[in-house]
């Protein structure tokens, strides 16, 4: 769809081929895996902002899951 990263444009993140995310100006971001059935949303109201704890939130939440952190289109540990 319009205004939707597909595949995300973030590939140095972990997550499926399927993939889509958006982000916003003030540095929010959802991030949808269909393959694992993650819905990742990071609000936050920081204009210009540094994408560095947007990016670790992401990373952490595939940790925490068990999934590898390779680039996105690489799930490792996921059955």
């Amino acid at each position: 769809g319009l205004g939707w990263g597909k595949p995300t444009l973030m590939r140095e993140l972990p997550g499926s081929p399927r993939v889509v995310s958006h982000g916003g100006a003030s540095g929010g971001r959802l991030w949808l895996d269909p393959e694992i059935g993650l819905v990742f949303v990071f609000l936050t109201n920081r204009w210009a902002a540094d994408r560095g704890p947007e990016v670790e939130a992401i990373r952490a939440t595939y940790r925490a899951l068990g999934i590898g952190v390779g680039g996105a289109g690489s799930l490792s540990g996921f059955n």
